[in-house]
């Protein structure tokens, strides 16, 4: 079972069950200070969204394509990695596109360890396209030789659930991940599963099963 909890942080933009979200916006984030400390019977998964590209700006549907970061998101990378260097983390995800990888290791200075779990949504046809308001409910669907809404969960969940089973309960970890496959990992504690936008974080709490919802925070130049 999942639920969703609002705890307020230091200056931190809250996710409140049924309210969406309160965004105090930071300036830039590595300005931010990381924030209350772990709890001591509680994993904590810090979810970061991969940095902008030049097909986020343009609007087109990247998918599983290969596109790389831009110097914005490089800059949105980098402007993390005060906020991650004073965290003890255990270990760094990331999808085994590129994009996410070096997000990855631009944000925390280290290597991540690359799943394809993790990896945004192949949507076959329409890769490349820009995208068009009557694709929504398309995409409810399969996209044509792509991949449909439940081989995505089913995917990123287990790639999620691989991630807990390597780590023990007060470990904290950062997954790098993509618009869809960060959607699904929200949904796994309840959320109302919005987009993140990109180099936004989503911080989560996993507990004997149970995923929480911690602070969802934007990033902001």
């Amino acid at each position: 079972s999942f639920h969703v909890t609002g705890v307020q942080t230091c200056a931190l933009p809250i996710f409140r069950a049924g309210a969406g979200m309160d965004y105090r916006r930071p300036r830039t984030a590595s300005l931010e200070r990381p924030g209350v400390p772990i709890p001591e019977d509680e994993m904590r998964v810090y979810l970061l969204r991969h940095g902008e590209t030049a097909w986020n700006v343009e609007g087109r549907i990247q998918g599983q394509l290969d596109i790389p970061l831009s110097d914005t998101g490089r800059r949105q990378a980098v402007s993390w990695s005060r906020f991650f260097e004073s965290i003890p983390l255990a270990a760094v995800y990331s999808s085994s596109l590129s994009r996410a990888a070096e997000t990855a290791k631009l944000a925390t200075g280290r290597v991540p360890i690359e799943m394809p779990e993790l990896n945004e949504r192949y949507f076959g046809d329409f890769q490349g396209q820009v995208w068009r308001r009557e694709l929504e409910t398309v995409l409810d669907f399969t996209p044509p030789g792509g991949e449909s809404r439940d081989q995505l969960e089913n995917r990123v969940r287990l790639g999620m659930e691989k991630i807990v089973s390597q780590h023990g309960a007060t470990d904290a970890v950062v997954i790098v991940a993509h618009g869809g496959s960060s959607r699904v990992a929200l949904s796994l504690a309840g959320a109302d599963p919005k987009l993140l936008g990109n180099a936004s974080l989503a911080t989560l709490d996993y507990e004997s099963g149970k995923w929480t919802v911690h602070s969802i925070r934007p990033w902001d130049a």
